[in-house]
């Protein structure tokens, strides 16, 4: 009996260890702040069908609202994100309504950017804004436009 007990505890352990190997602090620069006031509210993405999703019962793998300071740059840090593929979109809530403010066609008033700061007309595709996360890769910067 004691014997299964210490192998059950020694499997808890090892699986602990590699979970803890496995994923790490993951930081998000957000640069090209203008106005002082508002938050950054931002998506971590690890499945194309939440990205950009504006179902609400689709949601990020991991979200995040941080008031903005007085830099021209925010850094949000999500912490214990397994390492894998993800896809960031981030806006500037300026008037701090919870939402993207856009105009007559979709086009957005506020703020916004993309991992990989892909820059066209439309909002990059999941698999552009992709990037991966990895033991060496500690943060990634999103510009905003």
């Amino acid at each position: 009996m004691k014997r299964v007990f210490l192998l059950i505890v020694l499997l808890y352990q090892s699986l602990a260890c590699m979970g803890a190997e496995g994923s790490g602090d993951l930081s998000i620069v957000v640069t090209n702040i203008e106005d002082h006031k508002g938050a950054i509210v931002l998506a971590l993405h690890n499945v194309h069908d939440t990205y950009l999703s504006k179902d609400e019962t689709k949601e990020p793998f991991r979200s995040s609202s941080t008031r903005v300071g007085p830099s021209q740059r925010t850094v949000v840090t999500l912490e214990q994100i397994p390492y894998g593929s993800y896809a960031v979109s981030v806006f500037h809530d300026v008037n701090s309504n919870g939402e993207l403010d856009s105009g007559f066609f979709g086009i957005p008033k506020e703020p916004y950017g993309f991992s990989n700061n892909i820059k066209k007309l439309t909002p990059p595709s999941f698999q552009e804004a992709t990037f991966v996360f990895a033991d060496k890769s500690r943060g990634i910067e999103v510009a905003l436009k």
